[in-house]
């Protein structure tokens, strides 16, 4: 899966999760009291799974995200208090520290990886739309060029866009190296 795709699913969890504390703390008013461990058996069980995925997410894209979204990502899921073995299993006594601590931990998180990977995307799009650029101009002025996609197109769709997604490679990748180690990404 697109390691995006992904981050849109975890982040929609990470906002649930917020949605329900929410709810659950403006529930609590009248009484304070949480007779049925919500925050131990809800809140924090359902962090405890968050910060798995967010774990499996680091391994499985880290190649593939940018570097500071990396350091992002190691940042937080390497603090001390949430890589206690106890952190999510707590005393009576700790719960309402570690629910706080867990859900402001992971708003926070949340907010800075999106403005992290917002920035990347935009980079993206405009690397994106060089390529197109650059395609357009070479087919105009290479005559070679053009009477390759004419015949190309002339054949059928698919053959298309194989050549297009070839060519496309190329020049993104042309383009994407010397854009990477401008904004350092690489």
């Amino acid at each position: 899966m697109n390691w995006l795709i992904e981050w849109q699913a975890l982040s929609a969890r990470i906002k649930s999760i917020l949605d329900a504390g929410s709810f659950f703390y403006k529930a609590l008013l009248p009484s304070a009291v949480d007779t049925r461990s919500v925050k131990k058996e809800i809140l924090l069980k359902n962090a405890e799974k968050i910060f798995g995925n967010l774990k499996e997410f680091s391994e499985n894209h880290q190649s593939v995200l940018p570097r500071i979204a990396v350091e992002c990502l190691s940042e937080f899921l390497n603090k001390p208090m949430l890589r206690d073995s106890g952190f999510f299993q707590p005393e009576k006594i700790w719960e309402s520290g570690n629910v706080q601590f867990a859900l402001t931990s992971l708003a926070a998180f949340q907010s800075e990886f999106n403005y992290i990977i917002a920035d990347t995307q935009f980079i993206a799009r405009r690397i994106t739309e060089r390529a197109f650029i650059h395609l357009q101009r070479c087919i105009v002025v290479d005559e070679e060029v053009r009477q390759k996609w004419v015949s190309t197109f002339n054949m059928h769709e698919p053959k298309c866009e194989n050549l297009g997604h070839y060519t496309y490679c190329i020049m993104v990748y042309g383009l994407l190296r010397p854009m990477q180690q401008e904004v350092g990404l690489i």
